[in-house]
């Protein structure tokens, strides 16, 4: 075999031979380009943590109407950035709800303070004091509860999604599978985080829906059966300024 034919590659020698010198490279850039799409497509599988992961902390200060059920929640008048009226969800610092305050103040004109989060069109308050100032206060009215949009009815509607507990689901913690999604989720809602319904397709716009039984009560134990799984179920959905309240009719529930 001449020399020009011998192909046989030798890594110290300084020159590659020449049938190599096109090869090498294209195994190279095939190599690094592979790893650059598993890359991607692992991360296309994970779930979006949100807007509210990445927001949480900012604190404020918001007032408006309190309602304890079917989980604590202020609703404000309309703007014109919230022309159905803004409506935040409530809880605590931890896996703790703030039922005993909006029991306190049920219907009443409340400041209250905490930290902000949202998630796609659901929003929520951590409340907590600072200062010497109380979580949650009565104060004097800036209007009158008739100017809050009125609660719509908006019918009955099977829905399929996911029951996930509304603190963590909106960035307390970056959503996850599994046993801990499942634990994490029935631990919250145990203690009083809203339980919302992460829908399939979106409903009336939104894919977050806060959750009750069919008489607008908190749920019943026999939601911690079904949290972190795929389910479809009916119920009355009605609006509540821009919050949606979905009332389970959980003898319709079934696993998907």
């Amino acid at each position: 075999m001449s020399r020009q034919d011998d192909d046989f590659f030798v890594g110290y020698l300084s020159r590659w031979p020449a049938t190599l010198k096109t090869f090498l490279p294209l195994v190279a850039l095939l190599f690094i380009a592979g790893f650059a799409v598993g890359a991607i497509a692992v991360s296309a599988t994970q779930d979006d943590p949100g807007n509210g992961a990445i927001q949480w902390g900012q604190r404020l200060t918001e007032r408006g109407y309190i309602y304890a059920e079917p989980y604590p929640h202020l609703r404000q008048a309309p703007t014109a950035e919230h022309p159905q009226g803004r409506t935040f969800t409530m809880v605590r610092a931890g896996k703790r709800g703030v039922q005993d305050l909006a029991t306190r103040f049920d219907g009443q004109f409340v400041e209250v303070l905490g930290v902000w989060t949202r998630r796609g069109e659901l929003e929520m308050i951590q409340a907590g004091g600072r200062q010497g100032k109380p979580a949650v206060a009565a104060v004097e009215p800036d209007y009158a509860v008739d100017a809050l949009t009125v609660t719509e009815d908006l019918g009955r509607w099977r829905i399929a999604g996911e029951i996930c507990d509304g603190k963590c689901y909106l960035g307390a913690m970056r959503p996850g599978r599994g046993l801990a999604h499942k634990a994490c989720a029935n631990l919250c809602i145990i203690g009083g985080a809203p339980a919302v319904l992460v829908t399939a397709e979106p409903v009336e716009g939104t894919e977050f829906l806060l959750l009750a039984d069919e008489t607008g009560a908190p749920l019943p134990e026999g939601v911690y059966d079904l949290t972190a799984i795929l389910i479809e179920a009916e119920g009355q959905l009605e609006r509540r300024g821009d919050l949606l309240v979905f009332k389970i009719d959980f003898d319709s529930v079934r696993r998907l």
